[in-house]
């Protein structure tokens, strides 16, 4: 809601002294949940829990050498070998780092008919016994 409908509403409700808020919301088209609704600034919008802890830079440095290595792995494999190679790094470590350096793989978009063509192949039968009908 807009601080100019704020005032607009509050200088009516001033002006009736005997007009209810909700009569005057309902009159206005305007719900009661945004006009008691008070919004909270970007800069103190918070995420729940804990702050994540910062990665040591040893395994950060561990982690990019390892995916930048194998560029084809995903970041549980990438933890999975950087554990294997004496680093205490866990998947949830592996996965910021290779974020915050670009190194994650990227899901390639499926065309359309292909797409459809394996619903297709779904729907037909491919056993005996897969599909019965009558007369």
């Amino acid at each position: 809601m807009t601080d100019e409908a704020r005032i607009a509403v509050n200088t009516g409700l001033e002006d009736g002294a005997r007009s209810r808020l909700t009569h005057v919301l309902r009159a206005l088209g305007i719900a009661a949940s945004s006009w008691y609704h008070q919004p909270i600034p970007k800069e103190r919008h918070q995420r729940r829990g804990p702050k994540a802890q910062p990665v040591p830079p040893a395994i950060e440095s561990a982690v990019v050498a390892m995916a930048t290595a194998n560029p084809w792995y995903g970041y549980k494999r990438i933890a999975v070998m950087s554990r294997r190679a004496g680093q205490k790094v866990t998947n949830r470590q592996c996965y910021r780092v290779m974020k915050a350096h670009g190194l994650l793989q990227k899901r390639k978009a499926r065309a359309a008919e292909i797409y459809q063509t394996l619903k297709l192949y779904e729907l037909l039968p491919d056993g005996p016994n897969d599909l019965w009908q009558t007369d």
